[in-house]
């Protein structure tokens, strides 16, 4: 049996009333309740979920999958090995960003660094050609001071929104030694721990090249009542050593992650990829103004912030059942 095929028993079919916001949270649960099952691998499902409600969108430009129609998303999954929906899912967001770089390549090579308005020509021609930017300004959650938003026009699911910036601190590394040194403690949540042990620190994000969509450390974590619409999805920058498969180089100097210190051949032996990073994948419609929201998923066993609300423990407690230092 197909490690998802156990989870497709329970029905996660919507009622035919339902909206697509409505359709999407009750489809990307289930996925969450399957037993037995890490949360990376879980979280591969619901990417390549949403990246199939993507690939409808841009094919269909209007409207939205039917029940039917997103029952087949359900059916290919199903059918699929965890290796074949993990490079689907890798494949998929790496057409995104070699997308997005192409269009901030076109548009900085077109741009005079020293007009006086260049951040917002920038913004606004990356709107034109992206449909999109991200934008830093005051949040709206009351104990927040800055958050995330969307400007430009609306974005659909499995839209990559955001790529968290900074150092990236490589397994091999994470001692305690290491730890206490240079990344703790992390008062303002900056550090992205992604699930196979290398961390991003979001405070290191000036020490790494620009890119306007480099801005994910900055997003927050959903108040009371309130749910996330952003998804965080490990992503490598491919880096075949045999240059089979290599994101553009062109388009690198946009990567806005550089390593702390260099992966060696013995303790990183996987050498396929460029950069590895985390990006921010639109789990929910969003509209224009909207601020992102991401689960920040902290460690159940850790006594949390007065600010910080339980959005899903199952995710939380899988997540850090898997990471250790």
């Amino acid at each position: 049996m197909n490690f998802v095929s156990k989870f497709f028993g329970k029905g996660a079919s919507a009622t035919p009333k339902m909206n697509l916001p409505a359709i999407v949270s009750n489809a990307l649960q289930p996925f969450q309740e399957m037993e037995n099952t890490t949360q990376d691998k879980i979280d591969v499902c619901k990417g390549v979920y949403l990246m199939k409600c993507y690939d409808w969108k841009k094919e269909h430009f209007s409207g939205d999958p039917s029940e039917a129609e997103v029952k087949l998303f359900y059916e290919d999954i199903k059918q699929s090995s965890f290796n074949d929906l993990q490079a689907s899912l890798y494949k998929s967001i790496n057409a995104q960003m070699e997308s997005l770089f192409e269009n901030i390549h076109i548009t900085v090579q077109e741009l005079d660094e020293d007009l006086p308005n260049y951040d917002d020509e920038l913004a606004n021609r990356l709107i034109q050609r992206n449909n999109f930017v991200v934008e830093v300004k005051k949040s709206k959650i009351p104990q927040a001071q800055l958050g995330v938003f969307n400007r430009g026009t609306h974005v659909p699911l499995g839209q990559v929104m955001c790529i968290c910036p900074g150092l990236v601190h490589l397994p091999q590394y994470l001692t305690n030694e290491y730890m206490d040194k240079y990344l703790l403690p992390d008062d303002h949540y900056y550090l992205m721990a992604r699930m196979d042990g290398c961390v991003i620190d979001g405070r290191t994000s000036h020490k790494t090249p620009y890119n306007p969509y480099g801005i994910g450390h900055m997003v927050n974590h959903p108040p009371r009542f309130t749910e996330p619409n952003v998804l965080q999805l490990m992503f490598d920058f491919p880096g075949d050593p045999w240059g089979i498969d290599v994101f553009p180089e062109h388009l690198q100097t946009y990567i806005p992650n550089l390593y702390a210190k260099k992966p060696t051949l013995v303790g990183t032996p996987d050498r396929s990829a460029l950069m590895r990073t985390v990006v921010l994948v639109a789990s929910k419609p969003i509209a224009p103004g909207d601020e992102l929201l991401m689960d920040y998923r902290l460690n159940p066993a850790i006594e949390a912030p007065s600010w910080y609300v339980q959005v899903d423990e199952s995710s939380s407690k899988k997540r850090w059942e898997q990471v250790f230092y």
